[in-house]
């Protein structure tokens, strides 16, 4: 049995040793590509346009008027008259409309870090629960092979009259509740793994299924400007 558990605790390390991603690995896709993201830098990006034209004059408007006989202008005298209109606000509303435009563009960039960090957030609270699912795992597998081995020693020690069938069926009863609790833990650390997905932006129905509790650098990344 020690040759067993010592073979499980090996498994577990190699499987900690060989993450195919780290946490911070998946913060930075997120970071780059996740949609709500995407859509606020398009904000940024609206309200940085919209500062360009802030503050400069409207184009001028040409005007055209035509003075003598509308249905026979070849006969007769008549004339053309051409000019251009143009509107000049005042020099506050000018600057005014400017600083309007650059506090959009700071609103704008404020709603996108905000909406960075709540998402590294999550992604960090995601990876702490696939951490503690991992290691609830590990133990429910520790003591389901416990159990599976009790089990089988007081089956024979019962066929031999060594131990009684209520001790072999309590041993059978608790194996199969160990069985019950790794099947959970699983299914909860593949619907986590699911979420996760979604967080860093991939497609539905994606799974990114941490192989070991994660040891990502606690500094942020660089956030979105």
């Amino acid at each position: 049995m020690i040759f067993k558990l010592g073979g499980i605790l090996f498994s577990l390390l190699l499987a900690t040793l060989s993450s195919a991603e780290t946490l911070s690995q998946l913060r930075r896709e997120a970071l780059r590509q996740h949609p709500h993201l995407q859509a606020a830098r398009l904000a940024v990006a609206v309200a940085q346009a919209r500062l360009r034209d802030a503050g400069r004059l409207s184009n001028p408007s040409l005007l055209a008027r035509w003075e003598g006989d509308v249905f026979q202008p070849d006969r007769g005298s008549g004339e053309w008259e051409l000019g251009l209109a143009h509107s000049f606000p005042l020099a506050d509303r000018l600057r005014r409309e400017r600083e309007v435009s650059l506090l959009d563009i700071e609103r704008a960039r404020i709603e996108l870090v905000s909406k960075a960090l709540d998402l590294l957030r999550e992604i960090d609270e995601n990876a702490a629960l696939q951490g503690d699912l991992i290691h609830h795992a590990a133990q429910f597998r520790t003591a389901l092979e416990v159990a599976e081995n009790l089990t089988a020693f007081t089956e024979n020690a019962s066929a031999r009259g060594e131990a009684s069938v209520l001790d072999a069926r309590k041993a059978a009863i608790e194996a199969g509740r160990l069985r019950i609790e790794l099947r959970e833990t699983e299914a909860e650390r593949e619907q986590a793994g699911q979420a996760l997905a979604i967080l860093v932006g991939r497609p539905p129905g994606d799974s990114v299924l941490l192989t070991s509790p994660p040891h990502g650098d606690p500094s942020l990344p660089a956030l979105p400007e």
